[in-house]
């Protein structure tokens, strides 16, 4: 009569005993039963009493029992507590322990040993040690430094950092000659390292320099002879790559018209105009017609060529006149794409002249006995 048995084998009456009772335990304490002689209990799941004892049990053995210190490590346990008790901290009381003091977190104290130990991880890591650079990475440090050994130099001594490095490295003198310089470098080298945000993060000092020296990063690349419309806004593809993938995208019989691409390939189209200066000039650089007509559909110039070659292997009449009458949708593609059926023969590795013999041969026998039964 366990509530998960009951809940599978009589659903009905399961259901009508929390409608009419409010819940299934007053509905078995309503029939004269005690729910503890009913109730099992299955391996791993939690009441009121092993969510207690549990808590008691990490206490006992030094276990940070803070809310974000369970939920991390007792995340099942921290869930239970909110079932059977409302709220964590309900459960670690009911556990009889203190939550006030429980839930304060234990903060790590600067010791002497923690000072020393922490330089000497520090110097080991190849960081920088002079004040400033500790300021910013460890706050703490220094002020624990001068509390536990009188100053932050002293604390060095003793773990053995010799004074170079607790020295700041001389700040670089900037000019415009060397900000010019400088930034041209960087130019040849790539110019997408000079965009403001990629500057920012791998060389932040030449950004400030040229917002201090310059007035804005803007005048300093204009100072440097470089556009800034080319590094802030870089084309996405090279002149190289445009013509490229304007041919690749023609072979597969892709939609090369000026809307299409404009809608469907935005990044090709802008950096089609900012490298040739216009769409038109872009696919005349690429040695295609301008408009490009639309394409043929289903069919692809390497499939034509594939088509072309897989018939020609199955000794198909490939003859201009025949194959005009038996295959029209390829015999057009093949205009489109190769300008006209003999230059897609060509292009397909097949010579003409022999494949028309072949056919002529081929075929000769057959006509003899049709021209046969005519006479006849």
């Amino acid at each position: 009569m366990w509530s998960r048995r009951i809940r599978r084998s009589h659903s009905s009456l399961y259901s009508a005993a929390i409608h009419c009772f409010g819940s299934y335990r007053k509905a078995i304490a309503a029939a004269g039963v005690d729910y503890r002689s009913v109730q099992r209990m299955v391996p791993g799941r939690w009441n009121r009493q092993t969510v207690c004892r549990e808590l008691r049990r990490l206490h006992r053995e030094h276990e940070p029992l803070h809310h974000a210190a369970a939920e991390t490590k007792h995340p099942a346990l921290v869930l239970a507590a909110y079932r059977y008790f409302g709220s964590y901290g309900a459960a670690v009381n009911a556990a009889g322990l203190n939550y006030e003091t429980i839930r304060v977190r234990p903060m790590p104290s600067w010791d002497r040993k923690r000072v020393l130990s922490r330089l000497k991880e520090l110097d080991q890591a190849d960081a920088g040690l002079w004040k400033r650079a500790i300021r910013r990475t460890e706050p703490y440090l220094e002020r624990a430094a001068r509390r536990n050994f009188g100053s932050y130099e002293r604390a060095a001594k003793i773990v053995g950092i010799p004074r170079e490095k607790l020295k700041a490295p001389p700040y670089r003198v900037w000019s415009p000659v060397r900000i010019a310089s400088d930034l041209m470098g960087l130019y040849r080298k790539d110019p997408r390292l000079l965009k403001p945000s990629t500057l920012m993060e791998k060389n932040p000092q030449l950004l400030r320099a040229c917002r201090r020296q310059m007035g804005s990063y803007q005048a300093a690349l204009k100072a440097a002879g470089i556009p800034y419309e080319a590094v802030v806004y870089p084309p996405a593809f090279t002149a190289e790559q445009v013509v490229s993938r304007l041919t690749s995208l023609f072979e597969r019989g892709r939609d090369l018209r000026y809307s299409y691409v404009r809608r469907y390939g935005g990044k090709l189209f802008n950096a089609a105009k900012k490298c040739f200066g216009s769409y038109e000039a872009a696919v005349n650089a690429a040695g295609l017609d301008y408009p490009p007509s639309a394409p043929m559909r289903h069919w692809t110039a390497p499939l034509v060529l594939k088509t072309l070659t897989e018939m020609h292997r199955r000794k198909a009449d490939l003859r201009q006149r025949q194959f005009r009458k038996s295959n029209l949708p390829l015999y057009k593609a093949a205009i489109h794409y190769f300008g006209s059926y003999q230059a897609a023969i060509k292009k397909a590795g097949i010579a003409y002249g022999r494949m028309s013999t072949e056919q002529l041969h081929r075929q000769l026998p057959a006509r003899r006995k049709l021209i046969g039964r005519k006479l006849k």
